[in-house]
């Protein structure tokens, strides 16, 4: 069957409709056959009926192209018009095309009508239609099968929606329709060909419901799929804020957050003062506060925040008050080579059989005189290393307690910490002071994003 064809009036359905003072038809059209009609007022029109398009299965008329040629006295205005049933869809002159926004089929078809209108008609002229001619172009009219596995996941302010993909080859892409609580749905708020999206900029402990077409080339649209509802949350503020004292520092944990996070926040206020900026901004669940002032009053509070910039309410505060330095291991003299292994120490972070992340290792010491390398190492109780021997940063000789941060990510639950002087060095050193060695860690059995 063909897609594309003619569209020759009828003569059979030649008919007048609601001419006033009519005294005779003419007609000429393509068929050849003819009759007189003379135009006596102005909106006086005749109509011609067209002929069935015969369409391929699965396809319909998506636009139609009509023409005619007038003959008339001086003084007649006319023009042409298509009308689908009790419907105008367009007019022109003498000639016209217009394309369906959803192809046409079988008895609406069939109900295409041309019609001659003439719009001024001095009294005694005449119009009349010597040829009309028109072609129809058929479209796919077969819309894709409705969606499937539309899915609605709740977030901060936000809803991520993911659905199954249709497997029609000429499809071109998704709508997406949302309303709100028990209102209705509007126009699609997403059309393209991606499978996932997120509806952000949402009203927490709101119901958003969802609902989802696809469509094709020819612009068919499927009917929706089934739908989904979500409603956005706020995470908690974060819980289990503990301050722990050590050697001029503060150990700050946090439990984590069980919401779909980007990191947390962490807040600090010294004395009686206010909070300023965060301290801290990252996904860890500890941080070592240091070089802090013993015996003064340090307040913590810890937020979460996500991706879109959203943060939460702030934790209960916490504080503490760091000890005064005291030294770990005093070595006085010698020489590098013949100094052995040196503070070695074990550190329980956790329960037998469990684990911890651990994220970094920050050692305090201090060097009175000389410098010379000064190395460190972790290990587990199997004897793996956890952090290998690396070397810290050499300090300036300037009195002070020196705090190097060293990134080390490994589960353990038992550590042994070792310290010693580089092998090889010949520089000799006077004093060397080891203190508390921080451990920055969380419990890895949690889900950190």
């Amino acid at each position: 069957m063909p897609t594309s064809g003619s569209l020759n009036p009828n003569s059979d359905t030649f008919a007048n409709w609601g001419v006033s003072g009519q005294t005779s038809i003419w007609q000429t059209l393509a068929d050849g056959n003819g009759s007189t009609y003379t135009f006596t007022t102005a909106a006086s029109y005749c109509e011609v009926g067209l002929e069935d398009p015969v369409v391929t299965a699965g396809y319909g008329v998506g636009s139609v192209s009509l023409g005619v040629a007038w003959n008339s006295d001086a003084g007649v205005t006319t023009h042409l018009e298509l009308w689908l049933g009790s419907t105008l869809l367009a007019s022109a002159a003498s000639s016209l095309t217009y394309t369906f926004p959803t192809p046409i089929s079988g008895t609406a078809a069939s109900d295409l009508r041309m019609r001659l209108v003439a719009d001024s008609v001095p009294g005694g002229l005449y119009a009349r239609a010597n040829a009309a001619s028109g072609s129809w172009t058929g479209v796919d009219a077969t819309p894709p099968a409705a969606p499937t596995g539309l899915a609605a996941t709740a977030g901060w302010s936000h809803v991520d929606l993911a659905w199954n993909a249709n497997t029609e080859t000429d499809l071109a892409g998704y709508k997406l329709y949302r309303k709100i609580g028990a209102g209705a749905y509007g126009t699609p708020i997403y059309t393209g060909p991606a499978r996932t999206y997120t509806d952000a900029g949402l009203t927490d402990g709101t119901l958003y419901t969802y609902k989802l077409t696809a469509y094709d080339g020819a612009g068919n649209e499927s009917v929706a799929s089934s739908e989904a509802s979500a409603t956005p949350t706020t995470p908690l503020a974060p819980s289990g804020l503990t301050v722990t004292p050590g050697s001029s520092l503060l150990r700050i944990r946090w439990d984590v957050s069980p919401a779909e996070i980007a990191g947390y926040k962490l807040y600090r206020k010294i004395g009686a003062g206010a909070y300023g900026t965060p301290i801290y901004t990252g996904t860890a669940t500890s941080y070592v506060d240091s070089p802090l002032t013993p015996g003064t009053t340090y307040t913590y509070k810890v937020s979460v925040y996500d991706s879109d910039g959203h943060e939460s309410a702030t934790s209960a505060d916490a504080s503490g008050v760091p000890d005064t330095d005291r030294a770990a291991d005093t070595y006085s003299g010698g020489t590098a080579p013949i100094l052995p292994t040196m503070s070695t120490r074990w550190i329980q972070l956790a329960d037998p059989l469990q684990k911890v992340q651990i994220h970094r290792i920050i050692p305090s010491f201090y060097w009175a005189g000389t410098n010379c390398p000064l190395q460190i190492s972790v290990t587990q109780s199997d004897g793996s290393f956890v952090l290998p021997w690396t070397t810290l940063p050499t300090p300036a000789t300037d009195g002070n307690v020196h705090r190097p941060v060293i990134e080390c990510f490994a589960e353990a639950d038992a550590i042994q910490v070792s310290y010693r002087v580089a092998p090889g060095s010949t520089v000799p050193f006077v004093k060397l002071e080891l203190y508390d060695t921080a451990i920055e860690y969380q419990d890895a059995r949690q889900r950190q994003p």
